[in-house]
C-alpha cells in the first residue's frame, strides 16, 4: 500500500509539472508574414515588352467597365452612381523576342486598407505570335478563343478568370452642420493594380486549381522577358451626414 500511495503521489507532481512547464502554443502565421513569403522568380528578367491598355495609364485610372461589381462610381460624376463591370480590360503588347512559345499574365492589386497583395487574374498558353487581348475574356478554364491551349488559374477570390480591382470605399462621414470635415483618413492613396507579362520558351501543363505560387514556380526559368502596365482605381465616396 506504501509503495502504491508513493507511486500516486509521484505521478500527480509530474502532471502538474507538466501544467505549469508546459510550453505556449506556437502562435499562428500572421497573414503578412504570409504574403512576405510569396514566391518570387529566381532568375533575371528583362522588362523590355511594352505592355499597354487603351482603357488606362500611368495618369487615367481604371474605369468603372474594368472593376468589381461592389466597386461604383462616385454619385458626384455625371451620369449618377454606377456598378462596376467585372470584365477585363483590353491589353497590347510589343517587343517581344524570338523565340516566344506562349505569354503568362498576372494581375495582382496593393490595396493600402487591406494591407496584402491580391491576384486578380491568371492567365497562359496566350499564344506566342499573339500581340493583344481583347476586353472582357470569358472567366472559364479554357479560352478557345484566344488560344487552342490558353488557359485560366484561381484568383485570390478562389474563382477561376479574372475579377476586377475592388477598392476599400472611402467613407465622407461629416457632422451634420459641418459638412465639409472629412473623418476616417478618407484621402488614402489610390489602390494600383500590376498587370504583368511573360514571354516563354514553352507552354505550361497548369489546371485551373494553379494558384499565383503554381503559375510563378512553373514559369521560373523560362521567362525571355517581362512587361507591366500599372493602373490605379480610389473606392467609391459614401457621404452620410451623422447626425441629422
Amino acid at each position: 500500500m506504501a509503495v502504491t500511495l508513493l507511486l500516486g503521489a509521484a505521478l500527480a507532481v509530474v502532471a502538474c509539472s507538466g501544467d505549469d512547464d508546459a510550453p505556449a502554443p506556437a502562435a499562428a502565421p500572421t497573414e503578412t508574414a504570409v504574403v512576405a513569403e510569396l514566391f518570387s522568380l529566381t532568375q533575371d528578367v528583362v522588362m523590355s515588352i511594352e505592355l499597354t491598355s487603351t482603357v488606362f495609364n500611368r495618369i487615367r485610372r481604371i474605369p468603372i467597365e474594368y472593376v468589381c461589381r461592389m466597386n461604383k462610381t462616385n454619385p458626384n460624376l455625371p451620369g449618377g452612381v454606377r456598378s462596376g463591370g467585372n470584365q477585363s480590360p483590353p491589353l497590347a503588347w510589343t517587343g517581344v523576342p524570338e523565340g516566344t512559345v506562349s505569354f503568362a499574365l498576372i494581375v495582382e492589386g496593393d490595396e493600402p486598407r487591406i494591407e496584402e497583395t491580391r491576384v486578380h487574374w491568371l492567365i497562359w498558353n496566350i499564344p506566342g505570335d499573339a500581340t493583344e487581348l481583347a476586353a472582357a475574356v470569358p472567366t472559364t478554364t479554357q479560352v478557345a478563343s484566344i488560344g487552342p491551349r490558353t488557359a485560366q488559374g484561381t484568383n485570390g477570390y478562389d474563382r477561376v478568370g479574372y475579377d476586377g480591382p475592388c477598392p476599400v470605399a472611402i467613407n465622407l462621414d461629416a457632422q451634420a452642420g459641418n459638412q465639409g470635415k472629412i473623418r476616417g483618413g478618407a484621402r488614402d492613396a489610390a489602390s494600383r493594380y500590376t498587370f504583368r507579362i511573360y514571354a516563354l520558351d514553352i507552354e505550361l501543363d497548369l489546371g485551373s486549381d494553379a494558384t499565383r505560387e503554381d503559375l510563378m514556380r512553373t514559369i521560373d526559368g523560362h521567362v525571355l522577358a517581362g512587361g507591366e502596365v500599372v493602373g490605379e482605381r480610389v473606392g467609391e465616396y459614401f457621404r452620410r451626414i451623422v447626425g441629422s
